[in-house]
């Protein structure tokens, strides 16, 4: 999380950056990661990079 933004992963292997504000949430923007089965992995910001997990042939950076 940075500032106001915060990031948002689903079981899924969606993920989405967010905007939390008095007003309600902002969606900024999704991905889709690629995966079978339920992802139950954290989401890690290193260096300034999202790095996502769903399986253990699918990592997306970002």
């Amino acid at each position: 999380m940075k500032g106001d933004n915060g990031y948002i992963y689903g079981n899924d292997g969606q993920a989405a950056l967010e905007t939390c504000s008095p007003e309600g949430l902002e969606i900024k923007g999704k991905v889709k990661v690629d995966g079978k089965g339920p992802s139950w992995a954290q989401p890690v910001v290193v260096g300034g990079r999202l790095y996502l997990r769903y399986d253990r042939n699918s990592t997306v950076s970002m």
